[in-house]
């Protein structure tokens, strides 16, 4: 409940990706890099607020001036071949990474990993929550559609907090 309450008011008072916001965010991800020849992201939402569809752009055309062979894409703990990971390999592979980027698009991915670099989340109104757990199917909608998915859980340490602009979304980052 606590996590909830404060991810509302992280939602609410978080910086919007748009276009002047985006060039500062790359040049402090191109800084973790050099810093820490790594840097971990994580892309959270609300069931249905479009982290797959976020995730496919992703791995397609890359994320924030990363070319996509440089990130290492974790859809719902699967990476782009399929493979499966559960939640204690997270942090090995976290520490692993060499020259890489890590995102990980989850509705809990700020729970996961405590110390991920950026945090993006993806608002959606509720109605539009809804109407895209319907499209993918009833047994989603029946199972997401509660009001306590809306809002995803955020633990009290994050202070790089971006919510995803619509416009910027389409475009591609």
């Amino acid at each position: 409940m606590v996590r909830r309450i404060h991810a509302k008011r992280l939602i609410k008072n978080g910086v919007v990706l748009d276009d002047k916001s985006i060039e500062e965010v790359k040049f402090k991800l191109k800084n973790i890099i050099n810093t820490h020849r790594r840097a971990l992201i994580g892309i959270l939402g609300s069931p249905g607020s479009g982290k797959s569809t976020m995730a496919k752009k992703i791995s397609e055309k890359g994320f924030l001036g990363i070319p996509p062979e440089k990130i290492l894409l974790l859809d719902d703990l699967r990476d782009q071949a399929g493979k499966q990971y559960r939640l204690r390999e997270l942090k090995r592979v976290a520490r692993s990474l060499s020259d890489k980027v890590l995102v990980l698009v989850d509705y809990r991915s700020a729970v996961y990993l405590r110390n991920l670099d950026f945090l993006i989340v993806l608002p959606v109104d509720e109605k539009e929550r809804l109407r895209n757990l319907g499209k993918r199917s009833p047994r989603s909608l029946k199972r997401y559609g509660k009001a306590r998915y809306s809002v995803p859980p955020i633990r009290l340490c994050y202070k790089n907090v971006f919510l995803l602009d619509k416009s910027i979304e389409e475009s591609g980052l």
